[in-house]
C-alpha cells in the first residue's frame, strides 16, 4: 500500500505505470523456513519473497526465538505471513486497475505442508496453528490462491533462510532477483 501511494505521489518524477502496462501479470510468493538451521542459537529462520511477474517486489526474513519441533509447523508461518502481505499487494494493485492472468501463486519447497493444506487434514499436534491453517485452507478451497511445490534450488526465499549456503547457490539466487529473471513456475501444482 505504501508503494502504491509513493508511486501516485511521485508520478511526475519519471515513474510511469498505466493499468494497461500491468495487464496479464502474475503474482508469485515464495516461502521457506529453515528448521533449527542456526547452529549457535538453534532458532528457526522464516522468509518469503513476493515476485510481480519475474521481479522481486517485497521480501522479509526473520528469526523465530523458539525452535519448533517440526519442519511442517515451521513452514506454515512464512506461508501465512506471505499470504497476508501478498494478498494486500494483490488487492491494492487490482484496486488501481492492474489485471492479473491468474490468482496469486504461493510456492513452497515443503511437500508435506502442501499436502496437508490441500487434503484438509491437520494433526492434533498442530492445533496451535489451526487458525493460520484454516485461513490458508479456505483461501485455497475457494480458489483465491494456488499452491505449488518448487525445488529448493529455485526457491528465492532460501536466500534468507539458509545459514550454510554455498557461494554458488547464493550468487545464482541473487542474480535471479537482481536481473529480474525469476523462474515463477512450480514443479508441481496442487
Amino acid at each position: 500500500l505504501k508503494l502504491l501511494k509513493y508511486l501516485y505521489d511521485h508520478r511526475n518524477l519519471g515513474v510511469k505505470m498505466k493499468a494497461g502496462d500491468m495487464d496479464n501479470s502474475v503474482l508469485t510468493i515464495f516461502t521457506d523456513s529453515s528448521h533449527n538451521d542456526d547452529l549457535d542459537t538453534c532458532s528457526t529462520t522464516i522468509a518469503w519473497v513476493t515476485a510481480h511477474d519475474t521481479s522481486a517486489v517485497d521480501w522479509k526474513t526473520r528469526k523465530k526465538a523458539r525452535p519448533v519441533d517440526s519442519t511442517c509447523h515451521d513452514e506454515i508461518r512464512p506461508l501465512y505471513e506471505g499470504y497476508q502481505r501478498g494478498m494486500l499487494y494483490y488487492r491494492s494493485s487490482k484496486g488501481v486497475g492492474w489485471k492479473y492472468r491468474d490468482v496469486p501463486r504461493f510456492l513452497s519447497d515443503n511437500e508435506a505442508l502442501l499436502k496437508a493444506l490441500t487434503s484438509g487434514v491437520i494433526t492434533p499436534q498442530a492445533k496451535h496453528l489451526k487458525v493460520k491453517y484454516m485461513v490458508l485452507r479456505y483461501a485455497y478451497s475457494i480458489g483465491e490462491i494456488k499452491l505449488g511445490k518448487v525445488d529448493t534450488k529455485k526457491n528465492l526465499a532460501d536466500l534468507g533462510t539458509k545459514a550454510q549456503f554455498s557461494i554458488a547457490d547464493h550468487e545464482r539466487l541473487r542474480d535471479a532477483i537482481m536481473s529480474a529473471t525469476i523462474d515463477i513456475e512450480a514443479d508441481k501444482w496442487y
